[in-house]
């Protein structure tokens, strides 16, 4: 898809890419609640390894809102979102 909108003259575009969604964990991973109340999450992230996320509720609004108020100074970019 990007590639198509690049192609097509005289449209201004900004491509948003979204990191993992942590807000996934809460609705597609199924948890399991141990029998001293630790909450376990299943996934198939592997346990060692660092993922880069976001939370989509409060991370993406105001980088969109960003772009819109400045959309010559973002014009063809791509701009990854990313939580900390």
């Amino acid at each position: 898809v990007e590639e198509y909108i690049r192609s097509l003259k005289g449209i201004t575009s900004v491509f948003v890419y979204l990191a993992f969604f942590f807000t996934n964990f809460i609705e597609y991973y199924r948890t399991d609640k141990l029998d001293d109340g630790t909450l376990v999450f299943k996934s198939p992230l592997i346990s060692d390894k660092n993922y880069p996320y976001l939370d989509p509720t409060t991370s993406t609004g105001p980088v969109v809102l960003e772009i819109f108020k400045n959309p010559q100074k973002y014009s063809g970019q791509v701009i990854p979102i990313v939580s900390d």
